[in-house]
């Protein structure tokens, strides 16, 4: 259920960017799966028993979950149609299905009519052979061991290869390809745990305080295809009505919440504060400006006038000090 200081999941923390290791591990395993296997971890079960309120929007704000697993699918197909047609060959671009294909062709391929992975996998096996065959000797892992003669090659080969334009073009696409594919598995393996395993999701599912009561009472139980489906689309429908026109450039570690209820509350407090704030500051300012400029504009007097008024304003104490020490001495 939901707590009272519940935040939203980082999108960092989300399992298509948390899961993915910066490297292959020695086994091979691109995941950060600690001791499970690379099949393991990718199993429905396990997805959904790692899954919690801090790394998931499933078990938060299931419309936005879905909307996120919506874009992958979409950006996949379109890739998929693009790279891999069922009746085309590769580099037959007017053969593509859909007029998006041509365009995502045209944005990661550019003129190249060969995807990252054809190129990169004719340059491995042609000109990259003899770079490959050192690059291996370079793979030492935590315990491997490495000659002097054997690094110097390897650098060399490196240094030689990765200042190449051939090679560049073809990692280039390839990112671009493998990444919207990517995100279409790892969205599609975690809407499968969810889907397949309702109990145990309900159970998982901590709804945002500005989710629908549909979602809540999915959560509270006993529950079932119909209360998921009926949770789903209530969730989905608000965070479509949230949804905002103006599109930010993303970067790395943006929260990229700009559309969520709370999240806009707040920054409208933040803004009025910052006004509130920003007025009393003026109205001081004014304050001292005017206690200044009247200060500056009274008439100041020259220091012989000053010096003749001060005496003035001490005389009579001088006389009356002296008829008094007079009055003293008379009797």
């Amino acid at each position: 259920m939901p707590k009272k200081d519940q935040s939203i999941p980082a999108k960092l923390s989300l399992l298509p960017k948390a899961a993915l290791a910066y490297t292959a591990g020695e086994d091979g395993n691109p995941f950060y799966s600690n001791d499970a296997t690379e099949s393991k971890f990718l199993r429905p079960k396990r997805i959904l028993k790692d899954m919690d309120a801090k790394n998931s929007d499933f078990a938060v704000r299931p419309g936005f979950a879905l909307s996120y697993v919506a874009a992958s699918l979409s950006e996949g197909k379109r890739t998929m149609n693009a790279y891999f047609p069922a009746s085309a060959k590769l580099d037959d671009i007017d053969a593509m299905d859909e007029a998006g294909a041509k365009a995502l062709l045209k944005d990661i391929r550019g003129k190249n009519t060969e995807s990252g992975v054809d190129g990169v996998s004719k340059w491995m096996n042609g000109n990259g052979q003899e770079f490959f065959a050192l690059v291996e000797k370079l793979n030492i892992g935590k315990k491997g061991k490495m000659t002097q003669q054997d690094a110097e090659a390897g650098v060399a080969a490196m240094v030689k290869v990765f200042q190449q334009e051939e090679a560049q073009v073809h990692m280039r696409h390839m990112a671009g390809l493998t990444a919207r594919l990517y995100l279409m598995a790892m969205w599609s393996l975690e809407t499968f745990a969810v889907m397949s395993n309702v109990g145990v999701y309900a159970e998982t599912l901590e709804p945002h305080k500005a989710e629908p009561k549909a979602v809540k009472t999915f959560a509270e139980g006993p529950s079932d295809l119909e209360k998921l489906q009926a949770a789903f689309v209530a969730s989905f429908l608000l965070k479509a009505k949230n949804n905002k026109t103006d599109k930010k450039k993303r970067g790395l570690g943006d929260a990229d919440d700009s559309d969520d209820v709370s999240s806009t509350k707040a920054k409208k407090g933040k803004k009025a504060s910052f006004k509130a704030g920003k007025k009393k500051a003026d109205k001081t300012k004014k304050k001292k400006k005017k206690a200044s400029s009247s200060s500056s504009s009274s008439p100041k007097k020259s220091p012989k006038k000053a010096k003749k008024a001060s005496k003035k304003a001490s005389s009579p104490a001088k006389k009356q000090k002296s008829s008094s020490s007079d009055s003293s001495d008379s009797s």
